[in-house]
């Protein structure tokens, strides 16, 4: 990637973010109609190449635990010439998530965790799979068409109670990569997380 991509991507609004995830992840398995994640990348790209406004770019994301497992570089690249947008599309690997969320004017996902993060940020989301967050208010109802010309925005209000809702009544403070729950301290300290 080039100088002029890195001073695209710093312009707010001016890109669609799409979050990868790994390839075998069960939520994409049981949770989707893809058999792959290069049938979800193909939908995307497609889709992306009929849009009518021509000033946006299409920004794939590697997912950082599916490295040095699979790389979809050539096959993006020659999608995105056969669609004849290979001077809009890039495909990233190792960003900062929050950044490149915040500075998008959307963002599509099968059904990944990230989208919390997105609709956090008030960003509207595409969810192309079954997700818990995938609710009239949250995301974009329509087509993926729609999605690039008129993306549906999001409810702070009904994110707000989905999170808190959860909180509540199924998540502990932690991370599955991150540190032991026992060594998280007090019910004060772990208020933090959630802001």
């Amino acid at each position: 990637m080039n100088r002029k991509h890195f001073s695209f991507l710093n312009n707010k609004k001016k890109y669609f973010f799409v979050a990868l995830q790994v390839a075998d992840d069960f939520a994409v398995v049981r949770n989707s109609n893809y058999k792959s994640i290069q049938g979800f990348i193909e939908e995307v790209i497609k889709s992306f190449s009929t849009a009518k406004e021509k000033y946006s770019m299409l920004v794939l994301k590697h997912h950082p635990m599916d490295r040095g497992y699979n790389h979809y570089g050539r096959f993006i690249a020659k999608l995105a010439k056969f669609y004849g947008i290979k001077d809009r599309v890039l495909y990233l690997h190792e960003v900062n998530n929050a950044k490149f969320i915040k500075n998008s004017c959307g963002a599509v996902v099968i059904n990944s965790t990230i989208g919390f993060q997105i609709l956090y940020y008030n960003i509207p989301i595409k969810v192309m799979g079954k997700a818990i967050y995938d609710q009239k208010g949250l995301t974009h109802q329509g087509c993926l068409d729609s999605f690039w010309e008129n993306p549906q925005p999001v409810s702070k209000k009904l994110f707000n109670q989905l999170k808190n809702y959860l909180i509540q009544t199924c998540q502990i403070p932690g991370s599955f990569y991150g540190r032991d729950i026992n060594e998280l301290g007090t019910e004060e300290n772990n208020v933090v997380i959630y802001k």
